[in-house]
């Protein structure tokens, strides 16, 4: 079982989120972000008059993305703790996780699009900042779904030392129902349920943000107490740096206590 590695791709959350604070933030000024009420003139503008940050504030999102993609992993390998070998909340997790990674990879591509020739005709710019946010937002039924299957996999941990506390399944309920609203978004142009809304924008946006660094933290903490527990119970000085290869006899783990065997799933 390698720590360090788990390690580092908990830690890649809170660099994610960095990256995306920087980039929509800092370098593409998108808080508040492009109005869908504004004209065709008004979106050809906005891009015109930001188009290199734009096109830095894509990369830092873009980076994010893929960077979601390694944490959604390290959370996989925790669940499977819990679940054991037969894990399907466990890949339910790592599956939309992974479709998650699109959100913030797509966007930025047709952002870029947009702001590349954004006055050659500023309707087709139009469509596709509006195409862009749709994809960015819209999708929250994808990470909604990962959240509910953490949540799921951490009530139904019965163990007496739980992978993750109880708190964490409630709070992932929470902001998963929370972020629901941007899937609305088609419907309206102005209002809380619009791309640039109350519920879609700065209640969903912050709650996500909430939601990744609590989720990172909790990770860590769980890696950490599996490895106190696998060096406890095997009484190793340094854990092994795989789960088993060809020198693991069937007998390796007959003197381990359960938390090593847990450990080691």
């Amino acid at each position: 079982m390698n720590f360090t590695s788990q390690r580092v791709c908990a830690y890649l959350g809170l660099v994610a989120a960095f990256c995306w604070i920087v980039g929509l933030v800092v370098f593409a000024r998108w808080v508040p972000p492009v109005s869908p009420a504004d004209t065709a003139e008004m979106v050809a503008d906005r891009y015109a008059s930001n188009v290199n940050s734009i096109r830095l504030g894509a990369i830092f999102v873009a980076l994010g993305g893929v960077l979601y993609g390694a944490w959604t992993a390290a959370i996989t390998v925790q669940m499977k703790r819990i679940e054991g070998r037969y894990s399907p909340m466990a890949y339910t997790q790592l599956a939309m996780g992974t479709a998650f990674t699109l959100v913030f990879i797509i966007p930025v591509v047709i952002w870029n699009a947009a702001a590349f020739r954004p006055y050659e005709n500023i309707e087709i710019t139009h469509r596709l900042n509006d195409l862009g946010w749709f994809m960015f937002l819209n999708p929250g039924l994808v990470v909604g779904l990962q959240g509910m299957a953490f949540a799921f996999a951490v009530l139904a941990d019965k163990s007496r030392s739980p992978v993750f506390p109880r708190w964490l399944a409630y709070l992932n309920i929470f902001v998963m129902i929370d972020v629901q609203g941007a899937i609305l978004n088609p419907f309206f142009k102005e209002g809380p349920f619009a791309w640039d809304g109350f519920f879609s924008w700065w209640v969903a946006l912050p709650a996500f943000t909430i939601w990744m660094v609590t989720m990172s933290i909790c990770l860590l903490r769980a890696i950490r107490n599996q490895e106190r527990e696998f060096l406890a119970e095997t009484g190793a000085e340094n854990a092994p740096t795989t789960g088993g290869g060809p020198e693991a006899g069937p007998g390796e783990w007959q003197g381990a206590g359960p938390a090593a065997l847990r450990a080691a799933k």
